[in-house]
């Protein structure tokens, strides 16, 4: 269905939309056995954009990489990376497994760069002699300050499986430190095969995230979290709305899971939006007018960094319609599988913004520019062979500007 062939206004098209039945109480809907406030709070728990899943009712699909994880887990000596982009679900992942992992028992810390080697690991031993109920007058003896040869006597009093998972693991970028863990590594490894480590986090091979120790190579099991893919976007809506007793508007089904581009991020903030501004009508029909609402709010209430990186992108002292053009033809072009793209790629749908020829060389010096941090770095320049590609920095911007393409109804000559 073309975008905007739904009616503003429910008043407009009463018979696509189904109100809740009243009760005698003046005003008060009524779905079956939810009334209005316990929808609202039903919303609150199904769609979360703001906070990682932490249940496996709400935590859809990635079972391949569940898979892979356990593997690992299984494996004597085996310890794993999981990457991936931001905004893919890492942290969710992370939680899942951190509850709901059978037969070995886990431990999640979140680091940081104020975090040093032995305040992190002095938590999870913490938390391992509590798991265990070990005894904790040795935990007392363990000293002060932490190297990998004094953990691993330590981590010793573990006799069972354990897994201890390290989120957002890219933070940490002291070189001394990431040695730390790579040596760490390496022992449990030789020692303590029973004991694993999973490190989280946005780099994207063991390189980034543990340094350059190619005997690692051997025990580390990388697994990658990709986007999710449209079947797992559609489960969260599916399941979403199964929950509130609502239903959905096809069309605009079809237009959270394409706007959401992978990230479970923004299935969750769409869904929530629109189906908070259906239950304010008292509609239990999610329509077209509601997700116009839903992309209003996600504006609005886009993070100040996102705002702020795309105002950097197309502001500009001279002719700021070509660069906004140039922004905007870079967050429409078709990507390849590692979510890049060529320059020439730009130049059809630069020409259909703009409306005129742009041969390469008069849009090639504005790509560039966008790599650089005055222009809130959008784009990045990777290099394969002797082609030079773009891709965003952060992925999450790109559809944060897809959302203004649909606001200012641009996407109209697009799809």
């Amino acid at each position: 269905m073309p975008l905007g062939a739904s009616p503003k206004d429910a008043e407009n098209n009463p018979g696509r939309f189904e109100p809740f039945p009243l009760t005698k109480e003046v005003g008060r809907p009524k779905i079956g056995r939810l009334d209005l406030n316990d929808k609202t709070e039903t919303l609150h728990t199904v769609f979360s954009p703001a906070a990682p899943i932490r249940s496996r009712d709400f935590f859809m699909g990635r079972f391949e990489q569940l898979r892979r994880v356990e593997q690992a887990v299984r494996e004597p000596g085996q310890h794993i990376v999981l990457f991936g982009e931001r905004g893919v679900g890492k942290t969710s992942f992370a939680n899942i497994i951190e509850t709901e992992f059978g037969g070995t028992k886990t431990a999640k810390l979140t680091c940081s760069r104020n975090l040093q080697f032995t305040e992190i690991w002095k938590e999870l031993l913490r938390k391992a002699w509590k798991a265990f109920n070990l005894d904790a007058a040795a935990l007392a003896k363990i000293p002060a300050t932490l190297d990998p040869f004094t953990l691993v006597d330590a981590l010793g009093a573990i006799e069972k499986p354990y897994l201890f998972i390290f989120d957002e693991f890219d933070s940490i970028s002291n070189k001394a430190m990431l040695g730390l863990f790579a040596d760490t590594v390496k022992s449990l490894s030789d020692n303590l095969p029973h004991l694993h480590c999973m490190f989280v986090g946005i780099g994207l091979s063991v390189k980034d995230l543990i340094g350059e120790h190619a005997s690692l190579e051997r025990c580390l099991r990388q697994v990658h979290l990709p986007r999710m893919s449209e079947e797992e976007l559609s489960e969260i809506v599916d399941k979403g709305l199964m929950r509130l007793k609502m239903n959905m508007d096809k069309s605009v089904r079809a237009d959270v899971i394409e706007f959401s581009q992978g990230f479970p991020h923004y299935t969750h903030l769409l869904s929530k939006y629109a189906v908070e501004n259906a239950l304010k009508l008292r509609y239990q029909y999610v329509a077209r007018n509601n997700f116009d609402s839903a992309i209003d709010e996600a504006i609005t209430n886009a993070h100040e960094s996102i705002r702020a990186a795309y105002q950097s992108a197309v502001t500009s002292r001279g002719n700021s319609e070509f660069y906004q053009n140039v922004v905007w033809a870079c967050a429409l072009v078709k990507e390849d599988d590692h979510g890049s793209f060529k320059a020439a790629e730009v130049r059809p749908v630069l020409e259909k913004l703009s409306k005129k020829s742009q041969p390469v060389n008069s849009y090639g010096y504005h790509l560039s520019k966008l790599c650089l941090d005055s222009r809130g770095q959008m784009l990045a320049k990777v290099t394969f062979g002797k082609q030079i590609r773009y891709h965003f920095r952060n992925p999450i911007l790109k559809a944060y500007i897809t959302l203004e393409l649909y606001r200012k109804g641009v996407l109209r000559d697009f799809r």
